[in-house]
């Protein structure tokens, strides 16, 4: 995360790194970046198939 996104970025105080990495968690990282540990899909395509029962949890 902070190869990704906390060294890209120029923050005016703390309040926008708070914002600017709640944005980069749950709109980026968790629907969109996949991850090989998980059978190359986003977090919250993971977590669907386990709850559908279609995967086991890693």
């Amino acid at each position: 995360m902070k190869k990704e996104y906390v060294h890209n970025e120029n923050y005016e105080n703390l309040e926008s790194l708070r914002s600017g990495m709640y944005e980069y968690i749950e709109i980026w990282y968790n629907n969109s970046r996949i991850h090989s540990k998980i059978g190359f899909t986003s977090p919250n395509e993971y977590e669907e198939s386990i709850k559908k029962g279609n995967k086991e949890i890693a």
